[in-house]
């Protein structure tokens, strides 16, 4: 499913909300307001969240270069109330060509790097299982 202006700001922002409470459950400490890059265990992270149904995370060209780790939050399928389980893996920056993929020029000429939810979880390091409560 693709994304319009509105359902991307939704999503950046329910992305940035996960990213704050799993930093903080991690002990990990947010680099800046309103980013999802934070320094955990000497390292510079980004925490990429996603819902049940996308497979697929997604960082800058920007970003990536400056990055240490990347760790990816998969939301489960939520019960009833506002309590979100996810889990978390985590995979490092000499394993990211074996991980990410370049996607194909955007408007601006610019390329994203992609990681598929496959391959993150069978080569990353599991982290666990975390619960937070989110608002949607």
């Amino acid at each position: 499913m693709s994304q319009d202006k509105n359902s991307g700001r939704i999503a950046r922002e329910y992305g940035l909300q996960a990213a704050r409470k799993l930093i903080g459950a991690l002990g990990g400490k947010q680099c800046r307001e309103g980013s999802n890059e934070f320094l955990w265990d000497g390292k510079r992270a980004v925490l990429k969240s996603a819902k049940p149904n996308n497979t697929i995370i997604g960082v800058t060209p920007k970003m990536r270069p400056r990055l240490d780790c990347v760790v990816v939050a998969y939301q489960r399928p939520a019960g009833k109330g506002e309590k979100r389980v996810f889990d978390l893996h985590v995979f490092y920056k000499e394993d990211f060509g074996e991980i990410f993929y370049e996607s194909a020029p955007r408007k601006d000429g610019h390329r994203l790097w992609f990681a598929r939810k496959s391959v993150v979880v069978e080569r990353g390091k599991r982290l666990g299982g975390y619960e937070v409560s989110m608002h949607e």
